[in-house]
């Protein structure tokens, strides 16, 4: 719940919602893309902000972001890795090598 409130209070004074935050600047990172394409593909979905204001939030929230990817990475490649020890340490006939 405290995780909750922080990302709330780090989205707190802006009228756009923390999801079209996130949304334009994971669009600008992740995809070989203008600040006015971003803009342009917003505006399609009803969506509308200048460039300007996406180069804002990534400025401010691009960090964030990043840092948040790089910790899921590296939850998913010690899952992997645990994963991978939990098979190889199985028998064939299924019994568990200690």
């Amino acid at each position: 719940m405290a995780c909750h409130n922080s990302k709330s209070q780090l989205f707190r004074g802006f009228r756009t919602s923390a999801d079209v935050i996130r949304l334009a600047v994971m669009l600008y990172v992740r995809f070989p893309l203008s600040l006015r394409n971003v803009e342009d593909l917003l505006h399609e979905r009803g969506i509308d902000l200048s460039p300007e204001t996406v180069r804002f939030w990534w400025h401010r929230f691009g960090p964030l972001f990043a840092f948040e990817i790089r910790r899921s990475r590296a939850v998913f490649v010690l899952v992997e890795k645990l994963l991978s020890a939990v098979l190889l340490s199985l028998q064939q006939d299924g019994t568990v090598r200690l």
